[in-house]
């Protein structure tokens, strides 16, 4: 199958959250399928054109925006470390700030929600233009959400959206969307209406993929309930939302290969290799070279979703039992704040802000314990990057961290790390003083580290399930005979039957 994936951020191009991650890995793990699988991105001013090696084609579409048309190019290059090719969308001036330019005035909100319906419009028509036609386009959040309603038509490819983070959405007032898009938002398909009567990009995608998935099975049924569902529980409900588990780049997170770390090591050797890297580490942030403290960790944005503000009144509580405790991220200033004046004034607490991927490195494999007290958390991929490195996750039991982290208390010969049912810094505390009673017991330590570090958490039965998924929804219609190498032939631009659209089963892992 020919598949595109869309999106907002791909590492190692372009990273902010987990969603790059997906982005970069899971397309990798399709092709060793077997299948052709490349990426569309803005081209941002942040991408290095020249150390890419990113080169203009031929590819060129003039795009109406707000009654502006305007000379939009492709530029291609490849994914480093991989054979994925990558179209790089170059809109001249529209993609130069921060990929999320931060605040939450109108002017930035317009500013980001007008980006992304850009490039969504950019990519709809330059796919006409494109020599290699996809059979599916495989959208990821709200940024690409309107793609499944731009791309139609019985030539068009199948849709596919991934939700990654339900909170976020793409809302924008219908009257000034339709002025940018020249098209009436009273009329269908663009006549949704979330419940403060925003038109939502995400909600838009939602009722007009061909299939919609989230990224773990707890967060696609938690996300059809109220409580959870962020206001758009009844359209989601609507449809079969699928949980596909998100998985890791094995390669690439490999503490037996990983250059950042000051000691390789493997199951045959890491309770030396882990020693050895928390005494470095220890060094690196300024704590205390103790080797008996429970270390434990915190990678990732620093905002009320990651639970993190939770974290701030155990200081005291972490420092009289001997722990540690060290963060490493950015977000909200107020929670940066507090953080960095802990790191100036707890010996027990150290904090360092921003992106840095081998200091992040550096932290799983030189810490015990990793914290993620998500008050959500549709799939998380730290925790599974922790246990790849011997690191015992501490975990809310939520969303795709019930998924991943069954309770060592609960479950002593299978259990993979600690979970508390509460959003409450005395839960988080209970939990982490289980962490520091399992430190203490040497044999059951090393035990639970082995485990964890035996667990795969690659890609390869996720990408399985997604391409199952795929052949589904490019299918020609029920009782019709498929044609080409893998059992499937994509339709052809006289081809106007409908497209199948029966469900996908409910996949577990």
């Amino acid at each position: 199958m020919r598949i595109l994936f869309v999106a907002s951020e791909c590492a190692p191009l372009v990273k902010i959250g987990g969603l790059a991650d997906v982005v970069g890995s899971l397309p990798k793990a399709l092709a060793e399928l077997g299948h052709d699988v490349r990426i569309i991105l803005p081209l941002y001013d942040a991408i290095d054109r020249a150390k890419l090696s990113a080169r203009p084609t031929t590819h060129v579409a003039r795009v109406n925006f707000s009654g502006t048309p305007e000379l939009v190019r492709l530029f291609e290059a490849v994914v480093p470390g991989s054979s994925i090719p990558v179209y790089l969308v170059d809109w001249p001036g529209q993609f130069a700030q921060e990929v999320y330019p931060l605040g939450q005035d109108h002017a930035t909100i317009e500013l980001t929600v007008a980006r992304f319906a850009r490039f969504s419009l950019a990519v709809s028509q330059l796919l006409s233009v494109m020599p290699w036609k996809p059979d599916v386009l495989h959208c990821h959040d709200w940024h690409t959400a309107l793609i499944p309603v731009l791309v139609h038509g019985p030539a068009a490819p199948a849709t596919f959206l991934t939700i990654h983070n339900l909170d976020i959405q793409g809302k924008w007032d219908p009257v000034e969307f339709g002025h940018w898009l020249d098209i009436n938002p009273d009329h269908a398909p663009w006549n949704h209406r979330d419940r403060d009567g925003n038109l939502n990009f995400l909600q838009l995608g939602i009722h007009h993929a061909d299939q919609v998935t989230t990224v773990s099975t707890t967060y696609a049924r938690d996300i059809v309930r109220p409580e959870l569902g962020e206001g758009l529980d009844r359209d989601l409900a609507q449809h079969h939302i699928i949980g596909i588990l998100n998985g890791i780049d094995d390669h690439a997170y490999d503490p037996a290969h990983d250059p950042a770390l000051v000691s390789n090591y493997d199951l045959s050797n890491f309770v030396e290799g882990k020693s050895a890297n928390k005494a470095a580490l220890q060094r690196e942030l300024g704590l205390p070279v103790e080797p008996d403290a429970p270390l434990f960790v915190n990678i990732g944005r620093l905002v009320p979703q990651k639970g993190v503000d939770l974290l701030l009144p155990l200081f005291d509580q972490v420092a009289a039992t001997g722990a540690q405790l060290a963060f490493l991220g950015s977000g909200f200033p107020e929670i940066e704040a507090v953080l960095r004046r802990a790191d100036l004034q707890v010996p027990a607490v150290a904090a360092k802000f921003g992106f840095n991927s081998s200091l992040g490195r550096r932290l799983y494999a030189g810490g015990y314990f990793f914290v993620m007290p998500s008050r959500f958390e549709p799939c998380g991929l730290g925790q599974m990057i922790a246990m790849r490195y011997g690191t015992i996750p501490v975990v809310h039991d939520t969303g795709g961290l019930h998924d991943t982290v069954p309770d060592l208390n609960h479950d002593p010969a299978n259990g993979l790390g600690f979970s508390f049912t509460d959003a409450a810094s005395s839960s988080i505390w209970a939990a982490m003083q289980r962490a520091i009673e399992l430190y203490r017991d040497r044999p059951s330590l090393i035990s639970a580290i082995q485990r964890s570090m035996r667990i795969d958490h690659s890609w390869y039965t996720s990408a399985q399930a997604y391409a199952q998924i795929y052949k589904k929804i490019i299918a020609p219609a029920k009782g019709q005979e498929a044609g080409d190498q893998d059992g499937l032939r994509p339709r052809s631009a006289g081809d106007n039957r409908p497209r199948s659209r029966q469900s996908a089963p409910q996949l577990r892992f």
